[in-house]
């Protein structure tokens, strides 16, 4: 029995180390409880604990809508209310982002598997040096969020709780102003989550709640970006092999690794297709979204004069700019594959060859890319979304004079 514990040891090790890619983004998903250990992707001991964080983030969703249609229905006015606006759009983003990554996880487990084989095709050239500057840039992006998100606690939280006292007292209304997040319970007085120990329980159950799921929201946002990185990075590699098969003398050797080559062109486009589906699942909503909570947060602000909303601004404003740059990267990336050939004397290959490369070159024309839709990730993307935050703001201008 000692003996059997003491084998299964390394082995659990050796599991863990499948995953030579995302070390620090995986680990951080897998304390959230959003991604599973290897071999666990549908064991209860997930799917529980991720089941309900979920749940919980879609609670404390409906909570905010019901506290938005109590105050239309005792017409608080806008000024009131428009903050819960404000956390409702921002949390349907997030609870999207969060479930397609959870529906999804299969495609990241298997693209995660395809980025760690170095048996087939060989470990690309500076894959180490690659993988630490991600990991030091990951760890970076967790302090961002982590830092943003407590910044909003310790700084925007206490100044909106003012900005809601104000507002209700000047209405002559009750609203929960101690709770970090505008809510409502049905069939539960405001005086009663108002009440100690009751307001003390809800926000610290808001806290952790809140932190974990846009902490977790941040880091699959992220993940697109390093998968796209580590694709680039394969890229590099093939095109390396292409230049070492056109500059072999040997016409058999040559034709050997062009067909490998070929082999290992068609893998890294099955890895784009599972970057394309995981990723264009998520961005599909977040892409509709971003440009409805860029413009109603900016109106608060200014409208306002309230900066409380200033963190949901700038977090999905970086959000969708990591998404749009990473998918630019890619197309750049992949467009770059047929250059090889002005690197070599093709025109002196042999005619075989030369007919394989015709097709090569046709089915590199299409570049890879991340659509969600039929709208692909590229920069030009974030203007559009910029068009569309300044229409929403606009529109609100109209109606709010």
């Amino acid at each position: 029995m000692r003996e059997s514990k003491i084998n299964s040891r390394p082995k659990r090790k050796m599991a863990r180390q499948l995953l030579k890619c995302c070390d620090v983004s995986f680990k951080l998903l897998r304390i959230c409880k959003l991604f599973p250990e290897e071999g666990q992707e549908n064991s209860f001991s997930y799917l529980v604990p991720v089941s309900a964080v979920l749940m919980l983030n879609f609670l404390q969703w409906v909570f905010n809508i019901f506290y938005i249609i109590d105050g239309l229905k005792h017409h608080y006015g806008l000024e009131v209310i428009k903050f819960g606006i404000v956390c409702i759009v921002s949390m349907c983003g997030v609870m999207w982002i969060n479930s397609s990554c959870f529906r999804n996880r299969h495609l990241l487990i298997a693209l995660a598997k395809a980025m760690s084989d170095f048996e087939t095709f060989g470990k690309p050239p500076a894959f180490d040096e690659v993988n630490d500057k991600i990991n030091f840039y990951s760890k970076l992006h967790f302090v961002y969020l982590l830092g943003g998100s407590l910044l909003y606690f310790v700084v925007f939280a206490p100044m909106q709780q003012r900005n809601c006292t104000k507002q209700t007292s000047k209405a002559n209304i009750t609203t929960p102003c101690s709770i970090f997040v505008p809510i409502y319970v049905p069939y539960v007085a405001y005086e009663e989550l108002e009440r100690p120990p009751n307001v003390y329980i809800i926000n610290a159950m808001l806290f952790c709640l809140i932190i974990c799921v846009y902490v977790t929201c941040g880091i699959v946002v992220w993940n697109n970006f390093e998968m796209v990185e580590y694709i680039r990075l394969r890229i590099r590699h093939l095109k390396a092999l292409l230049l070492g098969a056109f500059q072999e003398a040997d016409k058999v050797a040559r034709r050997r690794i062009f067909r490998k080559s070929l082999r290992y062109h068609a893998e890294i486009l099955r890895m784009a297709r599972l970057a394309d589906r995981f990723y264009g699942t998520e961005l599909f909503l977040h892409v509709i979204l971003t440009g409805v909570i860029l413009g109603v947060s900016g109106f608060v602000m200014i409208e306002s004069q309230q900066i409380d909303v200033l963190m949901v601004f700038v977090g999905w404003l970086n959000a969708i700019i990591i998404g749009c740059v990473s998918g630019q990267r890619l197309i750049d990336e992949s467009s770059t594959i047929p250059d090889i050939l002005y690197e070599v004397n093709w025109y002196n290959f042999e005619i075989e060859l030369k007919k394989d490369i015709v097709f090569f070159l046709l089915r590199c024309k299409q570049p890879m890319c991340i659509r969600t839709a039929n709208v692909i990730m590229t920069n030009t993307l974030i203007i559009e979304i910029l068009r569309t935050a300044y229409s929403y703001f606009t529109f609100l201008s109209a109606i709010g004079q």
